[in-house]
């Protein structure tokens, strides 16, 4: 209730959409008890439009030799289509080595991904569209996204202890992991989707950030 009551104040002093961090609570109770440790919060300062993304971020640790982000906001809403108790959050794995920080986002690469999962987060709401398991999104001409060409949102791999669904406030949440795809990928997707997740499958592909990984059909 602390941090609902926070947000409260704070929205009207910034502006903020009433529905700002309407589940901010549960995600943030149900995501800890995951990772076994309480999230650092990179609260949004300015929030543009109907949708105020915060991000929560788990720091590498003895279990887990990576960042996990997981973002808070996107279920504050109903997507478009979609019943209105069905909800999602996004998640995003980057490396042990990725700085994470106000300095470190001064650096463009290193704060690309981390834009690229809040875009995706307002996409939905932005749009009046909806993702589900499966979705993809094209990256357009994202020069420090390259070589890949599109976002693939599905379970995570590296936490499936999120592919089971958060229930607050009377809304089911799910949470999918942004998996980056390169454009023969994007291609085989669109045609043969069991095709593409089953070479995946094969090659033990997570949803940990990579450019350098070749492209499965190479």
């Amino acid at each position: 209730m602390i941090k609902s009551a926070f947000y409260s104040l704070l929205g009207r002093l910034r502006g903020m959409p009433d529905t700002a961090a309407s589940n901010l609570e549960a995600i943030c109770a149900h995501v800890d008890r995951v990772f076994g440790q309480s999230a650092r919060h990179l609260h949004e300062r300015y929030s543009p439009d109907n949708v105020h993304i915060d991000l929560l971020h788990y720091p590498p640790n003895t279990r887990r030799d990576f960042h996990y982000l997981v973002t808070s906001g996107v279920s504050d809403l109903a997507m478009s289509g979609v019943a209105q108790e069905e909800r999602l959050e996004l998640t995003m794995a980057l490396p042990a080595e990725w700085d994470i920080s106000p300095t470190g986002f001064q650096n463009p690469s290193v704060w690309e991904p981390v834009k690229l999962l809040k875009i995706l987060a307002r996409y939905p709401h932005t749009y009046r569209t909806s993702f589900a398991k499966g979705h993809t999104i094209p990256l357009g001409e994202e020069r420090l996204l390259s070589p890949m060409a599109a976002a693939l949102l599905m379970p995570s791999i590296l936490v499936p202890e999120l592919t089971a669904p958060l229930v607050s406030n009377g809304v089911r949440i799910r949470f999918l992991a942004v998996y980056l795809i390169h454009e023969d990928e994007f291609e085989l997707k669109l045609s043969r989707v069991d095709d593409l997740i089953a070479r995946f499958a094969n090659i033990g592909l997570t949803e940990l950030y990579d450019l350098t990984r070749p492209s499965v059909l190479s």
